[in-house]
């Protein structure tokens, strides 16, 4: 699989990148590129297979909104200590899932799994 992973703030928030922490995730025989939100975005959402979009606030989800508007491509949020309410409207504005960074490393991957496990049944492309 093919995942472009969209970071809010590509240094991180002090703890660690937290690209590299979705990188951590990605089994060797996905791929996967940073591309910045704003800079040509066509290429990568046709490249890809899965985004991976950091949230940290509302204005992330206006932003997820504007991407499902693009692609009809699994969406999956992430990011550190975010609020109920912003997953909430993530999920209303068209992400398929999310993955808080928060927690214990193994139940992040497990989690992760189980979102591509389900999303592959569900996009035929994706096997």
């Amino acid at each position: 699989m093919r995942f472009l992973i969209l970071p809010k703030n590509p240094k991180g928030n002090g703890r660690m990148s937290s690209s590299s922490s979705i990188e951590r995730l990605l089994d060797r025989e996905h791929e996967w590129r940073h591309t910045d939100r704003e800079a040509g975005l066509e290429h990568d959402l046709e490249w890809c297979d899965v985004i991976l979009l950091e949230v940290c606030t509302g204005e992330d989800v206006l932003y997820c909104q504007k991407l499902r508007s693009r692609s009809l491509k699994p969406l999956l949020l992430y990011g550190w200590n975010v609020p109920t309410q912003t997953w909430v409207q993530g999920l209303e504005q068209g992400a398929d899932a999310y993955l808080p960074l928060s927690g214990s490393e193994d139940v992040l991957k497990a989690r992760f799994q189980a979102v591509l496990r389900r999303l592959s049944g569900r996009h035929p492309m994706m096997r």
